[in-house]
Parts: structure tokens; C-alpha cells; sequence
């Protein structure tokens, strides 16, 4: 009953899911449901990794979550909140907003290669996976962070 609510509330705003078997991504004008203000955004992936880029505050994080958001939705809930949705099934494997654990003695780098190191594991398994990363290793300077990120598009493309 939720979710029939959701769709009445937000007729115009989701749309069907189409499915392929194809490894690709194509949102058209998805939104991110958290936001007062809709902002649509749309993005199409086929095969490879893609590095969003972009000014501070410009809304790569959101951009980021809405896709990731909007995987889910139209995986399990058979709707997508976007003018089109067309994908294979997709296992998500994130590294958003990592946290230091203290506790455990775990340093916020070490939690974040640790976060890579799981994505990567992921990836040996025979499931297309959508991993969004962001701001990968931004405790580390600049030169090493690029030349990592770098290094590590290049790995999970292969």
C-alpha cells in the first residue's frame, strides 16, 4: 500500500522500468526523492566506469545518490523517479561518506581503501555493478589522490 501511496503522490514524477540484458545505465531526468527543489539530471553508461567531475557544491554527491537511489527503486520496487529508466540488474557497491572508526582504530583512509578493497572484491564476481565513489582518498594531497583514482578507474575498467 506504500508504495501504491508513493506512485498516487507522485504521478508524473517515476516512470517503468525497462530492463535489458545489456551491461548499460540510462537514467533520463532522474530526481533524487530527498529534495524540496527537483532538480532533473540525466546520465547513460555502457561497459565502463565514468569520472564525474565538477565544482565544490555543484551536486556530484546528489548526483551520485540519485542514481544510485533510483537503481534501487526500479530493482525493487518496479518504478523509477525519471522521465525514462533502462538498465540491466546491477549489484550497488558504494564508498559514500566513509567514517573513521575509532573504535576499531581505523583511520578515515584506512576505512576508505578498505571501502575500495571491497568494490574491487565485488567486481570478481560474474554481476555487473554500478560503485559509486565519492571524493575517493580526499584526506590524501592532491597529486597522490589523482594518481590513485586514476590507477584505480583503470584496474576496475579492465
Amino acid at each position: 500500500m506504500s508504495v501504491a501511496i508513493y506512485e498516487n503522490n507522485n504521478e508524473g514524477k517515476y516512470s517503468n522500468p525497462k530492463f535489458i540484458k545489456e551491461t548499460s545505465l540510462k537514467i533520463m531526468d532522474g530526481i533524487h526523492p530527498l529534495l524540496k527543489t527537483l532538480v532533473a539530471n540525466s546520465i547513460k553508461i555502457s561497459r565502463k566506469g565514468i569520472v564525474l567531475t565538477g565544482k565544490n557544491m555543484s551536486g556530484k554527491s546528489i548526483f551520485l545518490r540519485m542514481v544510485s537511489t533510483n537503481i534501487l527503486l526500479a530493482q525493487t520496487l518496479n518504478f523509477a523517479l525519471a522521465q525514462e529508466y533502462e538498465g540491466c540488474f546491477l549489484n550497488i557497491v558504494s564508498s559514500i561518506s566513509p567514517k573513521e572508526d575509532i573504535i576499531s582504530g581505523k583511520s578515515y583512509y584506512l576505512v576508505e581503501a578498505e571501502s575500495i578493497l571491497r568494490i574491487i572484491k565485488a567486481l570478481e564476481k560474474n554481476i555487473p555493478d554500478f560503485c559509486p565513489i565519492d571524493e575517493i582518498f580526499r584526506g590524501t594531497n592532491p597529486l597522490e589522490r589523482i594518481s590513485s583514482s586514476a590507477q584505480i578507474l583503470k584496474y576496475v575498467n579492465k
